[in-house]
């Protein structure tokens, strides 16, 4: 690989992103964790007002779970943020700043072989590979590895000839610029093999097998439910909540769901542990799409007549947008 070819490539064409055109390891950290099965589109408006917010590891760690889940709603996949916040506590009580070594940055919690990678390479310039979507299909391609990448094993396979890689490079421009090539260039659909700065060596252009690699078996279906969702307001015309505690969402406020196809049967539910409620009207349908599953949500407006389950809160509805609320439910009106 012309390394130097690639890192000049970069320097001249990468785009000036905030978490790009810095090396401190604790923004890079909250980067890449936000990063994480987001598009960078999606992260750049958060990271900015969250660096904002907490301009550094000592300020984020005297945040809560609640009021970070509410910083960052829109982006989903919340659980990584509950370990953000654990990280980041972690590192102000052991009163050393972030961490400088790749065992201690591995030991965070919610950080991976990659995370921990990236942190390594971009923020400190020491030679740890980083092995993200982008770099796999950029290394596949140019290797002409027709491996399935789903598959742990030979993601390590890959993992270990990049490392080989990266220790001839300066590691913090070769890293982003592998991401970047593979962003920008290197695409999914229609790659701009003519532009490519490796194209010279790559086994896939050669071929033109570029669009066949890297070979990913195929996810299974998602999993699809169907509930009925209550808009349910009590007496005081206080709307009712509760506060997931499943692991999807966790700590998400949710208005009451069922998972049930019926009104019908959800009343029946209801009665039977002595609860009442009046429809007032059906408002809408909703369907949210997840990584790995699909809601559909039939929505009701009701009124609560009579006690309540155990897991309901009551808010004002002014304050509903004050909590956190997944956006499977924020879409309800």
């Amino acid at each position: 690989m012309d390394i130097k070819k690639l890192e000049a490539w970069y320097e001249l064409n990468h785009r000036k992103l905030l978490f790009r055109e810095t090396t401190d390891p604790y923004k890079i950290w909250i980067s890449e964790i936000m990063l994480q099965q987001t598009q960078v589109e999606t992260v750049l408006p958060f990271f900015e007002k969250f660096i904002k917010k907490y301009p550094t590891v000592e300020m984020l760690a005297q945040s809560d779970q609640e009021t970070l889940k509410k910083d960052v709603e829109g982006l989903g996949y919340y659980r990584r943020f509950k370990y953000m916040l654990l990280a980041a506590q972690q590192i102000t009580n052991n009163n050393h700043g972030f961490p400088k070594t790749y065992e201690e940055v591995l030991a965070l919690p919610g950080v991976g072989s990659y995370t921990a990678g990236a942190i390594m390479s971009i923020a400190y310039d020491k030679p740890y590979s980083a092995l993200d979507g982008n770099v796999i299909r950029v290394l596949s391609r140019y290797l002409n590895i027709d491996d399935d990448f789903r598959i742990e094993k030979n993601r390590k396979q890959l993992d270990q000839i990049n490392q080989t890689y990266i220790k001839k490079a300066n590691p913090r421009i070769y890293t982003q610029s592998l991401m970047e090539l593979g962003a920008l260039i290197c695409r999914p659909k229609n790659p701009k093999c003519d532009i490519c700065p490796l194209k010279e060596h790559c086994q896939a252009f050669e071929l033109s097998i570029q669009e066949q690699l890297p070979v990913m078996s195929k996810l299974k279906d998602k999993k699809e439910f169907s509930y009925i969702t209550l808009k349910l307001y009590d007496k005081n015309n206080q709307i009712v909540l509760r506060k997931r505690t499943e692991s999807l969402l966790e700590g998400m406020y949710e208005y009451p769901q069922f998972e049930s196809e019926s009104i019908m049967d959800v009343i029946s539910k209801l009665e039977s542990k002595d609860i009442f409620i009046d429809i007032i009207d059906k408002k809408q349908q909703v369907k949210h799409v997840f990584t790995h599953q699909v809601w559909y949500m039939d929505v009701y407006e009701a009124r609560l007549l009579k006690n309540q389950d155990a897991s309901w809160i009551f808010v004002d509805k002014n304050q509903i947008k004050k909590l956190p609320m997944a956006i499977a439910h924020r879409k309800i009106k």
